[in-house]
């Protein structure tokens, strides 16, 4: 599951109780996200970045909906968020909610398109596919895979190289998981950006019960320049 708009992601780690079983064998998984429409999911997001060595935080609620479903594991989700505070250099800011947006994505959870939103820019896509899963489904849980994903002028995202490697099956909170450490790394553009982290996806939905990415040298917003810091997403309902 493409995990909303990133660029709105905003971190304070909501612990969680978990237990986590080790993958030792191969195993065989199924990472196609099988909500059913109307299905909703609720999270907290917090990003910590630094923007020109000046300290940015953001936190944030987010809501999704499935609108849509394919046999193949295609989504169209409805995003909206809410409750959002931020700071810079201990300075409050306003967060106004933006207007709701919409993500299409594929079976494998490439991301098509964003509507609606704020501003639906190269950057957003370029964020965005930094949090991304991308998975393969013949692959299994305990060798790890690589994915390739092309760029796509249409919406101005770039190409990318995503590796992944499931290292166990952990319970977050109600949810039980695959536990994913990840690396996303920009392969064109000028000014390329990566991430690194681990998520936490829940079985039989795909959706993220949590995700701590750690993003370097990305677009952020109306940042003068590239910034770098950890985005958190913690699934709450």
């Amino acid at each position: 599951m493409k995990f909303g708009s990133a660029s709105k992601l905003v971190t304070s780690l909501i612990l969680l109780p978990a237990i986590t079983i080790a993958l030792t064998k191969e195993v065989s998984y199924n990472f196609k996200a099988m909500p059913h429409v109307h299905d909703k999911a609720s999270f907290h997001n917090q990003v910590d970045f630094s923007i020109s060595g000046r300290d940015f935080k953001l936190s944030q609620n987010e809501t999704q909906i499935v609108l849509k479903i394919s046999p193949d594991g295609s989504e169209v989700i409805k995003d909206f968020d809410s409750n959002g505070v931020a700071s810079l250099a201990g300075r409050k800011l306003p967060v106004p909610p933006g207007p709701p947006s919409v993500t299409y994505s594929d079976g494998l959870g490439r991301l098509l398109k964003m509507t609606g939103g704020s501003k639906t820019t190269s950057d957003v896509y370029r964020l965005s596919n930094l949090t991304g899963f991308v998975h393969n489904a013949s692959d299994k849980a305990s060798a790890g895979w690589t994915s390739f994903v092309p760029a796509d002028p249409r919406i101005g995202a770039v190409a990318y190289v995503a590796k992944y490697k499931v290292t166990g099956i952990q319970k977050i909170g109600q949810w039980q998981t695959y536990k994913i450490n990840f690396t996303v790394k920009e392969t064109s553009g000028k000014t390329k950006a990566w991430s690194d982290g681990t998520m936490w996806l829940c079985k039989g939905t795909g959706w993220p019960a949590k995700i701590i990415a750690h993003m370097h040298n990305v677009p952020f917003s109306d940042a003068p320049s590239p910034v770098s810091g950890t985005l958190t997403v913690a699934r709450v309902s």
